[in-house]
């Protein structure tokens, strides 16, 4: 069962630790970036693509885009207001759209290409995880992809025991208390496996499930074109 987010305002939550959430590269030994740009590799062409990034922090997914003068519209959507302020000025080089909002409550936004969304659904319950596919089905274009990644528990009790010492002991000590918050809802996110069923049932195709590095999970599915 995944840990009570209503004891965790995660708003004032990514507010807190914005000008510290690019440690997450470092703490992470830089995998986060590898598993991000392996997870971009799923789309073969940009080309010519709206790209919606979700759950976009400080524009992680969205400096690793390359040839970007290509892409036909870049949108962004965050809830922190603090995130959203340093994407901006990390990616003041580039035309984009960024949108400050919950996903969930957010409803003029318009139809996509690609949608990518990485590290942002660990905290989610089962009924957030059916409102959020079927929300991005809604979104999809016909032909359009989806590309998840998420930090999942691994499979093993010593390496679980040791992510956890890592993340309490070393990244919290070096980089801040807060972190400590989020081991919970790792631990308690075994795999993507709901979000697999739930993209199965909206009848997305192509669908590519897999596991990275132990503890990585990445899904890439794409939308019928009829």
């Amino acid at each position: 069962m995944k840990p009570n987010t209503a004891s965790l305002d995660l708003n004032n939550y990514f507010n807190s630790i914005s000008n510290a959430y690019s440690v997450n590269e470092y703490a992470s030994l830089y995998t986060t970036r590898l598993m991000r740009k392996l997870a971009l590799n799923c789309i073969t062409d940009f080309k010519d693509k709206s790209v919606l990034d979700l759950m976009s922090g400080t524009g992680e997914n969205i400096r690793l885009l390359k040839n970007t003068k290509d892409i036909k519209s870049i949108s962004t959507l965050d809830y922190s207001s603090k995130m959203n302020s340093i994407a901006k000025e990390k990616l003041k080089y580039l035309d984009f759209e960024q949108i400050e909002g919950d996903f969930f409550k957010t409803n003029h936004l318009k139809t996509y290409d690609v949608i990518l969304c990485s590290f942002g659904v660990k905290t989610f319950t089962e009924k957030s995880i059916t409102e959020f596919c079927n929300k991005v089905n809604g979104l999809l274009n016909p032909n359009g992809e989806i590309v998840l990644l998420e930090l999942v528990k691994p499979k093993s009790q010593l390496l679980t025991s040791f992510l956890k010492f890592y993340l309490n002991n070393i990244v919290a000590t070096f980089y801040g208390k807060k972190f400590k918050q989020l081991f919970p809802f790792i631990e308690a996110n075994k795999n993507l496996n709901t979000f697999k069923n739930q993209f199965t049932s909206n009848r997305l195709s192509d669908l590519r499930h897999q596991r990275k590095f132990l503890i990585y999970e990445v899904i890439h599915a794409k939308k019928a074109l009829g």
